[in-house]
């Protein structure tokens, strides 16, 4: 839900930066199959050498680094736009998601990240 809230993340229909659409309160529903095919064992917008959602493997899912706010350790990794920092945390401008739906996204993680 707060993922999609902000017009200039996910809430567009062409999906702000990243390019992923989750639907929004006064918008379109996101379709559930395409946000999987969108995500999982797919590159990273920021860290191309990273899969967005690694299945089984939290420690090479950027999603989980935006998520926990640690991606700047991959900054020297990242492109150059705006500056090498691997983008903000998620959800942007605001505080992290609370220590229960961050343990949601991660064990949907390393329990192979199906598609249910």
């Amino acid at each position: 839900a707060s993922c999609s809230l902000s017009s200039s993340c996910h809430q567009a229909k062409v999906g702000g930066p990243s390019g992923l659409y989750l639907g929004g309160p006064t918008s379109q529903p996101a379709d559930p199959a395409g946000i999987f095919a969108s995500i999982v064992n797919k590159p990273s917008t920021e860290l191309s050498t990273m899969m967005f959602v690694k299945p089984s493997d939290l420690s090479n899912s950027f999603l989980m680094h935006k998520m926990d706010g640690d991606q700047c350790q991959f900054a020297s990794q990242c492109g150059p736009a705006p500056v090498a920092s691997c983008g903000v945390g998620m959800p942007q401008a605001s505080c992290a998601l609370d220590g229960a739906t961050r343990d949601k996204v991660r064990r949907w993680i390393a329990q192979g990240a199906q598609n249910n």
